[in-house]
């Protein structure tokens, strides 16, 4: 099922309804626990291009982490999927939703915050052909 969404109440049932899909509602705000549950339940589903993008998302996230291990001198131990605090964003234009997906990444529990009910191009985050190499 195709799933279309003009507004933030639109996007926020069509996100509900992915997340009963896979049978994983139970982890919405999990960050990257609910990344990889999503992987494993839809990538079957999926055509060789939509796994690639699983994949590439996954290879970034673990790029992330290894240099986040790096900032704190703990190479070694890499607490994957273990939060590291909590960061609220404002706004959900194109560098707010890039910080977040960047915090995320990273393991933070990340809160994004819109005080615009609407999609303009303002909340457009476009993803280019080198975002998955």
């Amino acid at each position: 099922k195709f799933l279309v969404a003009d507004n933030v109440d639109q996007v926020e049932t069509a996100f509900e309804s992915l997340l009963g899909y896979a049978g994983i509602v139970h982890l919405r705000g999990k960050g990257i626990a609910l990344f990889r549950q999503l992987k494993c339940k839809l990538e079957p589903t999926l055509n060789i291009s939509k796994e690639t993008l699983f994949t590439e998302l996954e290879g970034q996230i673990g790029r992330r982490q290894m240099y986040l291990a790096q900032l704190r001198g703990k190479q070694d131990q890499i607490d994957v999927g273990i939060p590291h605090g909590d960061l609220l964003v404002c706004g959900a234009g194109p560098v707010g939703l890039r910080t977040a997906v960047e915090a995320a990444m990273l393991g933070f529990t990340t809160t994004v915050v819109e005080r615009r009910s609407s999609f303009s191009r303002h909340n457009i985050l476009t993803m280019w052909d080198a975002t998955y190499r």
